[in-house]
């Protein structure tokens, strides 16, 4: 008999990742580092995320938040760019697409709580 792995609870790093970043982890982009960004894992993720700056050498080498600033989405560059019709800097992500808005305010939601890890 199988168990059934439990699901993570909304508004947490696990359940943002498993339900909304796994849909822009497509493995020809982030899921290979590219930007600078390595989505491979939960924990690489994370890593690469929260308090991070955006990529030296990219087209957001400038932009004056961080990838995740905890706290805050207005410099919190991934949330600019999934939110934003037209992103910051860079590209509009997910490519070619939109997320859902219950997903960008779970985003939001779990930013402005302060980005923690569970």
């Amino acid at each position: 008999m199988q168990v059934a792995q439990s699901e993570s609870a909304p508004g947490t790093f696990s359940h943002i990742y498993e339900h909304v970043l796994t849909n822009c982890k497509v493995a020809a982009c982030h899921g290979s580092g590219v930007g600078g960004l390595d989505m491979s894992s939960r924990d690489a993720t994370f890593e690469n995320l929260v308090d991070h700056a955006p990529n030296p050498t990219g087209d957001c080498a400038d932009f004056a938040g961080a990838r995740i600033v905890p706290g805050s989405t207005d410099e919190s560059l991934l949330f600019l760019k999934v939110n934003m019709p037209k992103a910051p800097c860079g590209k509009h992500m997910p490519p070619g697409g939109q997320l859902s808005e219950s997903a960008r305010m779970e985003l939001a939601q779990w930013i402005t709580d302060g980005a923690q890890d569970d």
